[in-house]
């Protein structure tokens, strides 16, 4: 499980070093799935799973570059917290990012009037 984090924040690493922002938002949201597969929980992966994509859908509908990936450091503080078995600690970060994940959505109803939802989707199948 530890092998699976780490090797998944060195691909994270590797799509800021290169500043590929498309594959560093693909990979932010593939963090949460990947922690809620490592649970074992079927019922919370598939609830993770469609929360990030019902996320990426928003971060497309409402241009926020801010919400599309998440800090540098708080996806490798989670899994240190995890490495030393620190539940408590794990949880609290957690909990932390998920706030800063949510206010980074900037959300505003003005522009549903001006919304394109084919847009939307061509522009992730492209």
């Amino acid at each position: 499980m530890i092998k699976r984090l780490q090797q998944h924040l060195a691909e994270e690493a590797q799509a800021r070093a290169e500043k590929n922002h498309a594959r560093l938002t693909q990979l932010t949201g593939d963090f949460h799935i990947l922690l809620a597969e490592l649970s074992g929980n079927s019922i919370f992966s598939d609830i993770v799973r469609r929360l990030t994509a019902l996320s990426s859908l928003i971060i497309s509908l409402y241009d926020s570059p801010a919400a599309s990936a998440c800090k540098d450091d708080e996806h490798n503080a989670i899994v240190e917290a995890i490495e030393k078995g620190d539940a408590s600690v794990a949880s609290e970060l957690m909990l932390e990012h998920l706030e800063h994940v949510e206010k980074s959505l900037k959300i505003d109803d003005d522009e549903l009037d001006d919304f394109d939802i084919e847009s939307v989707f061509n522009e992730m199948l492209s």
